[in-house]
């Protein structure tokens, strides 16, 4: 068997179509006996087999690998590479030949990449979800998405990790020109945008390119592992080079640029992670759950009074933020609630703006207190 036919052999049918759309080649028509001809510039033809189980699909293939490579001036290796990746944005991480031996890496750094990369990428669409400073827990959809990803060939010369990343087919409307840019290609985007931000605090001896663009970026949850991706995987150096599949256009281009990391910049990630979680943040939310602590500086019988200190904690598990304790600071009415909800064990309810001081959380302005699944015995 030639090295063609082997190729072949692990060349998807649907893929192959998808690479051909992506890259420019048409059907001649709308006729249906016409869908599995694909042309380019009126010059080049490919038939592809209906199926894989046509008793020529194989040749077929093989006739379009020929016109492919031919085409694009490559081998065939080159060529399958390019179309098993067709529909997925990919992530090229290289690390230092001295950490090769035998063209090869340790286990521990294999499994230090696969463990860091995913939870970066688990991270990054948790913040592409909700573009907080920072984030208590992992999305289930940021966990269903690096699930999808995909761990792609290791690569030659300095030891290269391959990371894809899929992308659904394009709709009518994303191929009409409509900027409906899909969720996995939203995350790779705000992942290469992280990355762009370290480099440039560095370059500029300032953290305010990560910190000002953690909306679009790393949040203090990513930096802290892109760190770790670094500093765990390889101290010397990292390079890394981002590309999006040109069938859905990308708002940073073809992302042919490799960016060279090193130690410096996982500490610049660091210290914009504790950064962004010294930061106050100060956002409307509504809480529900058990109030935990009182202290009451005044006579709380006292409702008329205006002044002096009702403060409860209650323990909020939050989607966002996990199981944090929240203080608030009560007027004496919604202070006696709290004080009949905690003696019954019931939980309490309360919107106002959630706020970080240090580590501890506050919710400021509270209003709309009450007791879930009480009557209201103080009105």
């Amino acid at each position: 068997m030639s090295d063609l036919d082997e190729i072949v052999q692990r060349i998807s049918l649907v893929q192959l179509r998808r690479y051909l759309i992506s890259h420019g080649w048409r059907r001649p028509s709308d006729n249906r006996a016409a869908e599995n001809i694909f042309a380019l510039d009126d010059v080049f033809r490919i038939v592809l087999p209906a199926s894989s189980e046509d008793s020529d699909a194989s040749r077929r293939i093989r006739d379009a690998m020929r016109t492919l490579a031919g085409i694009r001036e490559t081998d065939y290796s080159e060529m399958a590479s390019e179309i098993q990746t067709a529909g997925y944005d990919v992530v090229r991480s290289t690390i230092p030949s001295e950490f090769i031996r035998d063209e090869s890496v340790s286990l521990n750094v294999a499994l230090a990449f696969t463990q860091e990369i995913k939870a970066l990428l688990s991270s990054t669409a948790s913040a592409e979800i909700k573009p907080l400073p920072f984030l208590g827990r992992v999305r289930k959809a940021g966990l269903e998405y690096s699930d999808a990803c995909r761990f792609g060939h290791t690569f030659r010369g300095s030891f290269g990790f391959v990371v894809e990343s899929p992308l659904p087919a394009p709709t009518p409307d994303l191929l009409e020109g409509l900027r409906v840019v899909p969720f996995e290609r939203r995350v790779v985007q705000r992942f290469a945008r992280g990355i762009s931000a370290v480099v440039a605090a560095v370059a500029t001896q300032s953290l305010d390119p990560i910190t000002d663009g953690v909306r679009t970026g790393f949040n203090a949850n990513g930096c802290e592992i892109f760190s770790n991706l670094i500093t765990e995987v390889s101290p010397g150096r990292l390079d890394v080079a981002i590309s999006f599949d040109d069938e859905i256009p990308s708002d940073l281009g073809p992302g042919q640029e490799v960016f060279k990391l090193g130690l410096e910049h996982a500490e610049a990630a660091s210290e914009a992670a504790r950064t962004l979680r010294r930061n106050d943040i100060d956002l409307p939310v509504a809480i529900v759950g058990l109030t935990i602590r009182l202290q009451n500086q005044t006579d709380p019988s006292d409702i008329a009074a205006a002044t002096g200190e009702h403060e409860v904690v209650v323990l909020w598990t939050s989607e966002d933020y996990g199981d944090i304790q929240v203080v608030i600071n009560l007027d004496p009415g919604d202070y006696l609630r709290a004080v009949s909800a905690h003696g019954a064990g019931r939980p309490v309810a309360v919107a106002g703006n959630l706020r970080k001081i240090g580590r501890k959380w506050m919710l400021a302005d509270p209003r709309n207190f009450s007791v879930v699944g009480q009557i209201d015995l103080f009105n």
